[in-house]
């Protein structure tokens, strides 16, 4: 009885074993492949050029006479900026030559700049794009604060997921305010415009080549195939729902409507087809939501 117990536990125990490393080895696997060496060419990306981060910056506030800066104020603003790490000088003057440009308060521009200088590079180079296309150009008429903030949770955007989130962005509100009538874009109002926009650059993390190019190319195709015939508010409907879906969607969509509405497929009429192609569209990925691109 005893020896048959142990023969029992012992089955028992080879089985967890078996299942805990089905489990436990892919997990491992992926964790640790996602990981790079913080290490490149003897230098760790946590080593600091701390006295050169100063001296630009501290050399730079001094020049900048706008400013009124006393030697005192200089050196708090070059320690806090070289707290940023290396490029923290460029990423502050940057964003302070960005914010001076727009007329605000240069005391306020500075210490936004100062928050600006401890983002990453790419997060930096996005709010500053962005901005710059909402405010200085102005494409979507907005005041100061509120460009600022829309240019600021983009570039938070790029903080966690390295995507062309700016470009995308930018693109997108663009090609939305373009007339529609030459086939240049959308004709929608400003508002919508800028809604589209945040919501195709919150998508470009599961886009290889950003959220745009896809989005651009399946519109177009959805507008000029006749055999679909809807609406322009219905096109960029469908196409929401499609993207939404990641890379796959919209060839899933397309080639699922292609086969629905073919004599040698399901043979449906084009309404059945296109729901049958939105059902497709849905199962482009394993669970709801694609899978993130990973940063270079």
């Amino acid at each position: 009885m005893e020896s048959r117990l142990q023969t029992h536990l012992g089955t028992l125990s080879s089985l967890c074993f078996k299942v805990l490393a089905i489990i436990l080895v892919p997990f491992f696997s992926v964790a640790l492949g996602a990981l790079e060496s913080p290490w490149k060419d003897g230098v760790h990306k946590d080593h600091c050029d701390s006295a050169e981060e100063f001296r630009q910056v501290h050399k730079y506030l001094k020049d900048e006479k706008s400013l009124e800066f006393s030697e005192n104020e200089a050196r708090n603003f070059g320690t806090e900026v070289a707290k940023g790490c290396t490029n923290a000088s460029r990423r502050f003057i940057v964003s302070f030559e960005l914010l001076k440009k727009s007329g605000v308060d240069l005391k306020f521009a500075a210490k936004s700049a100062l928050k600006l200088a401890h983002e990453s590079d790419a997060s930096v180079d996005t709010f500053v794009e962005a901005f710059k296309h909402l405010y200085l150009e102005n494409i979507l008429d907005l005041d100061y604060r509120t460009a600022y903030q829309v240019a600021w949770d983009l570039a938070k955007e790029v903080r966690i997921f390295s995507t062309q989130v700016g470009e995308d962005f930018t693109s997108i509100v663009k090609f939305c305010l373009n007339s529609a009538d030459a086939d240049k874009g959308l004709g929608l109002p400003q508002k919508e415009c800028l809604q589209l926009g945040l919501k195709l650059a919150h998508w470009s993390k599961y886009f290889p080549e950003g959220a745009y190019r896809s989005f651009e190319d399946f519109y177009r195709k959805l507008k000029s195939d006749q055999r679909i015939a809807i609406s322009i508010g219905r096109t960029l409907e469908i196409c929401l729902q499609v993207l939404e879906k990641g890379p796959k969607g919209p060839k899933n969509f397309l080639e699922g409507f292609d086969y629905a509405l073919s004599k040698d497929g399901l043979n449906e009429s084009a309404e059945i087809s296109l729901k049958h192609a939105l059902k497709m569209a849905g199962l482009s990925n394993r669970s709801e939501i694609p899978p993130l691109v990973e940063a270079p």
